[in-house]
């Protein structure tokens, strides 16, 4: 019986080695990536969107998730909750969305491709939601000066849907040294015209300022308070049906984590 015990260990051992070698050459010669991202989370003093309307203007908690799949992939996971009174998933403060983006750097050119689905207001049902196509390219060379061009088309998801149609950013962003080693201070200058889309009259839209001051806690923490700024451009006061008829300040504060 020990005999055969001890034949049978060897006979184990000699199957097992050649099997944990081959692995070990497998995860060699292709090594299972590791999984990068970052998540960040974020309290705004009202949700306004990026087309210059303020959906609701009480104070909103905004959080999501970065995913790298690859190098030129990502998926990000976004939501907002307002902090008003409303039930959860009631109001225009409350939204989900999922953004998958294709980017990819040529010299100084930096190109980016966006397909997202907006879960919006009621999230159990559809009558709200809309799909984009998004497109940017930005002039990266200089970090002082990027400029940049991006094209958003909103799509219906169902006949109550807002209305389809485009909307087209020009603008130039900056990041610059402060006095503080561990701080930056970026800034974004833009303006946003419209063919129609949500059924609004067409036109300039907006003049926008984006300020931030990114403070780096550690290796993988930002903590950034920002302010936005913005001011409504052409006659997009006197449109009767508008994205924006007032001057506007949103405040922020995100707390960012890289892993």
């Amino acid at each position: 019986m020990k005999f055969c015990l001890t034949t049978l260990a060897a006979l184990f051992a000699t199957l097992c080695i050649p099997c944990a070698s081959a692995q070990d050459v497998l995860e060699k010669n292709h090594p299972v990536p590791s999984l990068t991202g970052s998540f960040t989370t974020a309290i705004n003093t009202a949700y306004m969107g990026k087309i210059g309307t303020v959906f609701y203007r009480e104070p909103t908690t905004v959080n999501y998730l970065d995913l790298n799949l690859g190098k030129d992939w990502t998926l990000e996971f976004w939501s907002s909750t307002g902090l008003g009174k409303e039930r959860w998933g009631t109001t225009f403060g409350d939204e989900f969305d999922i953004f998958f983006t294709w980017h990819h750097q040529f010299n100084d050119v930096r190109v980016s491709l966006t397909g997202a689905y907006f879960f919006i207001e009621d999230l159990g049902h559809t009558k709200d939601d809309i799909w984009i196509g998004e497109g940017e390219v930005s002039y990266t060379k200089y970090p002082w000066l990027q400029p940049y061009i991006s094209a958003r088309y909103f799509g219906q998801v169902t006949t109550s849907s807002p209305e389809s149609g485009w909307f087209y950013w020009l603008g130039v962003r900056g990041t610059y040294p402060t006095p503080i080693k561990q701080a930056k201070l970026t800034v974004e200058l833009s303006a946003a015209y419209s063919d129609g889309a949500f059924g609004h009259t067409p036109g300039l839209v907006f003049g926008r300022a984006v300020i931030g001051l990114p403070v780096s806690l550690s290796k993988r923490v930002t903590l950034t308070p920002s302010v936005l700024l913005q001011t409504p451009i052409g006659d997009q006061r006197d449109h009767a049906v508008r994205f924006t008829d007032r001057n506007e300040a949103v405040g922020s504060l995100a707390l960012r984590i890289d892993f």
